[in-house]
C-alpha cells in the first residue's frame, strides 16, 4: 500500500513500509524519535555542536545543583564528560543557561542568577542578575565576565535607590531576569531575555505588587567581542503592559507575562521570535474586565521581524486544549524549507487526571507546513504534535531544548535522554473542499462508524450512505467487525475527487497485515478514481480498521 499519483500509468508517489518510504528511505508523515545514549539530561538542557574548529564536538548545558555547567562529547552525543563549571557566583543560585559559540570561536554561557534565599546580606540576598562567562578552549574551562544586567545597577540608571530594588524584590521574590538566548541579529551579538523586575520596581500597574507582577517583558542587549563586554543599553522587543491581542480577533486586548524568548532565522532574514504569554489567564479578571476561555497561564505565542526592530503583534500557535492547562517553556528553529519547528512543555493531559503544573508537564513537537507566509502563520499552520519522549500522563519532560543537524532532529529535556528523528516528509492537506460519499455494502455482517452499529441478520445487502468533508481532514477510518463469515463488498464513490486530487492512499488493515491495494505480477492493481470496489471475506474473530487519506 502507499501513495498514488492519479494518472493514466497510475505512477507511485511514494511506497510506504513502516513508516518509511521504501525508494527514497525518508520518513512519511510523522517523527520516529530515538534514544540517543543513555545519558539523562539535568534541568533545563541547552544542546550545541561546536564548529570544525571545535571538531565538531557537542555541548550539553544544564544546571548541577546551585550552579549552572556543561558536559562535552566527541562522539555526537554517544558519550560524554563529567560536568563541568559555567557559573561563578558562590551566593547566588544559577539556572537557565545558555551556549553560543561566537564568531571568533569563543563560547559564551549566560545563564539567570538569584541571591540565595538563607543569606544574611539583604543586598546578596536579594540580588538578581544575568550572568555571563566564556571559555577560550572549546568549553573546558570557563572564567565570568561578569553580568549581562544586575538589578541594582539597573535601579541606580533608572534613577532608583538601592533599598527600593531590594523593596522590589521583597515584593515579589520569584521577580528577576530569566532565560537568555543569544543570537546573530543584524550582524550583532544579541541576546533575548525577559525582565520582570522592571515593572515592579517602575510600579507599572498601579502600587499593588500582585497586579505589577503580571507584567513581564522581554528585552535585548548587544555583546562586544573586542572588549567581552556587554552593552548597556538594552532594546524594548515585548512590553507586557501594553495591551495586545494574539488571537487574531483584535476584540480583546490584555497585559502579559510575556517570557522564555527563543528566536531564529529565516531563509528570508526575517527573525522569529516565539516565547510564552499570558493573554488567555483567567485569573486576573480585574485588569480587562472580561474573560477569554478557561485557559491558565500561558499560551505559546510568535513574533516576527524583517529588521529586527520592528516586531509584529504576536500571534497565538498553540493554546492548551483543557480547562486549567498551560503551555510554556517553547523553542524554535527553521530548517532548510523554510518550516519552523516549535517545542514546549503542557500539562494539558495531565490535568485530566488530576496533575497540573511544570512537574507533571510533558515536552511537545510540531512544525510548521510548508509554503505558508510568516505573516499568516498561526495556530492552524502546523501538523499535529509528536510526544517526542512517549512520556507517560503525569510524568516530566519539561524545559526543553532542540539542535537540528541537516535533516535530524535532536529534543532536550528534564530527566530524559536525548532524542533524534529524521524531519519527516508531509504531504501537503487537500485544499478543496471535496465531499466523499461512503457506501458499504455487507451481507451478514456489522459494521461501526465512529461507533454508529448496524447489523445484518439476513441475506439482505445493507447500505449506508455517509458524507465525509476533507477541507480540514485528510484522512477518515471506520472499523468493520463481522459476526460470521461472510462476503463484504466495499464500494467508494468520490465527489469531485479525480479533478482536484493527484494522490490518494486506501487501505484495509487486519491486525495490520490487509490492504485494500493489491500488488500483482509486479504492479500495483490500478485504482478507480470515480469508483473504488473491494470484495473479501472477513473472518469474525478479526475487527478491520479501514483508513483512507487523501493527498493533492
Amino acid at each position: 500500500y502507499g501513495n498514488f499519483e492519479i494518472t493514466d500509468n497510475n505512477k507511485k508517489l511514494h511506497s510506504i513500509y513502516g513508516k518509511k518510504c521504501n525508494e527514497c528511505h525518508k520518513l512519511i508523515g510523522e517523527f520516529d524519535f530515538k534514544s540517543l545514549g543513555p545519558l539523562k539530561c539535568t534541568g533545563y538542557p541547552r544542546l550545541i555542536r561546536l564548529s570544525k574548529y571545535w571538531n565538531y564536538n557537542w555541548l550539553l548545558g544544564g544546571h548541577f545543583g546551585n550552579n549552572v555547567g556543561c558536559r562535552i562529547s566527541k562522539d555526537q552525543g554517544l558519550t560524554w564528560s563529567e560536568p563541568i563549571d559555567i557559573s561563578f557566583f558562590p551566593d547566588h543560585v544559577c539556572s537557565n543557561i545558555d551556549l553560543y559559540e561566537l564568531p571568533n570561536h569563543d563560547i559564551i554561557s549566560s545563564f539567570r542568577a538569584i541571591g540565595k534565599f538563607d543569606n544574611q546580606d539583604l543586598k546578596k540576598k536579594y540580588s538578581r542578575k544575568l550572568g555571563c562567562s566564556i571559555s577560550h578552549d572549546g568549553g573546558y574551562t570557563w572564567k565570568s565576565i561578569g553580568s549581562i544586567i544586575d538589578n541594582y545597577e539597573l535601579a541606580k540608571k533608572m534613577g532608583k535607590t538601592q533599598m527600593e530594588a531590594i523593596k522590589a524584590v521583597q515584593d515579589e521574590d520569584k521577580v528577576g531576569f530569566f532565560e537568555p538566548f543569544v543570537m546573530i541579529m543584524n550582524n550583532e551579538i544579541s541576546v533575548f531575555y525577559a525582565d520582570d523586575f522592571t515593572p515592579m520596581l517602575n510600579h507599572t500597574i498601579n502600587d499593588d505588587p500582585y497586579f505589577n507582577y503580571m507584567v513581564q517583558n522581554i528585552y535585548t542587549q548587544t555583546y562586544n567581542i573586542e572588549n567581552q563586554k556587554w552593552s548597556e543599553d538594552r532594546t524594548l522587543i515585548m512590553d507586557g503592559s501594553i495591551k495586545k491581542s494574539p488571537t487574531g480577533s483584535g476584540l480583546i486586548k490584555r497585559i502579559s507575562r510575556d517570557g522564555m524568548p527563543v528566536a531564529t532565522t529565516m531563509n528570508d532574514g526575517t527573525y522569529v521570535l516565539i516565547f510564552e504569554g499570558t493573554y488567555r489567564d483567567r485569573d486576573y479578571p480585574l485588569l480587562t474586565g472580561t474573560y477569554l476561555g478557561h485557559h491558565k497561564w500561558f499560551e505559546i505565542v510568535m513574533s516576527y521581524s524583517k529588521d529586527g526592530i520592528n516586531w509584529s503583534n504576536p500571534v497565538e500557535i498553540y493554546v492548551s486544549k483543557n480547562n486549567g492547562t498551560k503551555s510554556s517553556a517553547p523553542f524554535i528553529l527553521c530548517n532548510e524549507q523554510n518550516q519552523l519547528i516549535v517545542s514546549f512543555q503542557t500539562d494539558e493531559e495531565s490535568y485530566d487526571f488530576g496533575y497540573d503544573g511544570d512537574i507533571y508537564s510533558i515536552m511537545k513537537v510540531m512544525i510548521s507546513k510548508p509554503g505558508i507566509p510568516i505573516e499568516e502563520i498561526n495556530q492552524d499552520s502546523f501538523y499535529a504534535l509528536c510526544n517526542n519522549n512517549n512520556s507517560p500522563i503525569g510524568s516530566l519532560s519539561n524545559w526543553n531544548g532542540m539542535m537540528l543537524l541537516g535533516n535530524i532532529l535532536y529534543t532536550v529535556s528534564s530527566e530524559n535522554t536525548i532524542k533524534y528523528s529524521e524531519l519527516p516528509i508531509y504531504e501537503e492537506p487537500n485544499k478543496y473542499n471535496e465531499i466523499l460519499k461512503q457506501q458499504y455494502y455487507i451481507k451478514k455482517g456489522e459494521i461501526s462508524t465512529y461507533g454508529d452499529k448496524i447489523s445484518a441478520q439476513t441475506d439482505e445487502t445493507i447500505i449506508i450512505n455517509k458524507n465525509i468533508d476533507t477541507t480540514n481532514s485528510n484522512n477518515f477510518y471506520t472499523y468493520i467487525r463481522p459476526n460470521s463469515n461472510t462476503k463484504v463488498e466495499l464500494i467508494f464513490g468520490m465527489s469531485s475527487f479525480k479533478s482536484l486530487s493527484k494522490y490518494y492512499s486506501f487501505m484495509i488493515k487486519g491486525n495490520g497485515n490487509l490492504t485494500l491495494t493489491k500488488y500483482m505480477d509486479g504492479k500495483y492493481e490500478n485504482l478507480i478514481a470515480n469508483q473504488t470496489k473491494y470484495i473479501d471475506n472477513y473472518n469474525k474473530n478479526n475487527t478491520y480498521k479501514m483508513e483512507v487519506s487523501f493527498n493533492p
